[in-house]
């Protein structure tokens, strides 16, 4: 009992440091985007939502998908009907993992004609919310 105390207490620490690591490195990738980056200041970080792989992104659903395109257009509706099938069931046996972390901010930063605005810009991470891979909507 008391090592599953343990371990659950060094996780929880481990991912609560970690929690702030991420809106830093937001921050910093967010003030080498912007005209002023003295200016920026965050007013909200947005619960990270997850982004994950589904069926539809492999390389298997897309040749499935053509082989179905193909039968319906050639009539046979009876393969056609066996293709959708197949998809359906590895869509409901293929496990889904996640491949990145879509994470909002809202900030304050001034824009090229120093002006003062607030604005919600979108961070995409990586898997394990080390690395940011994109930033989207900042608009200054």
């Amino acid at each position: 009992m008391k090592r599953t105390l343990l371990i659950l207490s060094a996780f929880l620490f481990l991912s609560g440091c970690s929690g702030g690591d991420y809106k830093k490195k937001a921050l910093e990738y967010l003030k080498g985007n912007v005209p002023d980056p003295a200016s920026v200041d965050s007013v909200k970080f947005i619960k990270p939502d997850s982004i994950y792989t589904t069926f539809h992104d492999t390389e298997e659903y897309r040749s499935l998908i053509k082989s179905y395109n193909n039968f319906v257009i050639d009539g046979d509706s009876v393969n056609a009907a066996k293709i959708l099938k197949t998809v359906e069931e590895k869509e409901k046996t293929f496990k889904k993992r996640i491949v990145g972390w879509d994470v909002r901010l809202i900030y304050k930063a001034k824009t090229k004609s120093k002006v003062l605005k607030t604005d919600t810009c979108r961070f995409t991470f990586n898997a394990n919310l080390s690395k940011v891979l994109a930033l989207n909507g900042v608009n200054l």
